[in-house]
């Protein structure tokens, strides 16, 4: 069984990530759904969710872990 990780740059930071696609928290950047680290995930939810009464936004447990390839 093969296993795979997609490696970008975080939209929030710049720093280097592995993160599973399908799973990744993303924002929106000149359009286009762009990922974001743990760290910026934390960060956005304290400003646009914890900030203003909202439930966060919980990370999905797969968003950095490999992805089945098939």
């Amino acid at each position: 069984m093969t296993y795979s990780l997609t490696h970008g740059e975080c939209a929030g930071c710049q720093q280097f990530i592995s993160f599973n696609p399908n799973h990744v928290p993303s924002i929106t950047v000149d359009g286009q759904r762009e990922p974001i680290c743990k760290a910026c995930h934390n960060k956005w939810n304290q400003i646009h969710r914890i900030a203003h009464d909202l439930e966060p936004i919980a990370l999905h447990p797969d968003a950095y872990a490999p992805v089945k390839e098939d």
